[in-house]
């Protein structure tokens, strides 16, 4: 069972991504906050770094909204399944599975998000 703030933060952030909030979307991160992807070599650290990551995955990748799936906690950390829908150019859409592990402070906010996710589906869109 995941705890009921984590949720709360959890669901208060994908709304603000969802809803083009920046804003919202950083109050709920801690300051130092670090963004990783291990697996496509993307990093960004505070509020500016993440910031422009997420105009990227709204405007370049046209990634538009996210909903979540199953979720595990072991102590401040949870990890969620999340699938990701993006504007494919020319129309219609695409489906990224992504996989989050996300990092909570003593404070509650979150400090840490690894994000794991198969570009493939976006290559062909992007010139890849």
């Amino acid at each position: 069972m995941i705890d009921s703030n984590y949720q709360r933060t959890m669901a208060r952030l994908l709304n603000a991504y969802n809803g083009g909030d920046f804003d919202a979307f950083l109050r709920e991160l801690a300051d130092n906050v670090r963004f990783r992807s291990p697996l496509a070599g993307e990093t960004a650290g505070g509020h500016s770094g993440v910031r422009h990551l997420l105009s990227t995955a709204r405007d370049r990748l046209r990634l538009r909204r996210l909903e979540t799936g199953p979720a595990f906690q072991n102590q401040a950390q949870i990890a969620m399944d999340v699938v990701g829908t993006a504007e494919a150019p020319g129309g219609g859409t695409l489906s990224l599975n992504i996989i989050l592990v996300v990092e909570f402070a003593e404070n509650g906010l979150i400090q840490e998000v690894r994000f794991f996710w198969d570009p493939k589906p976006l290559l062909p869109h992007l010139g890849g």
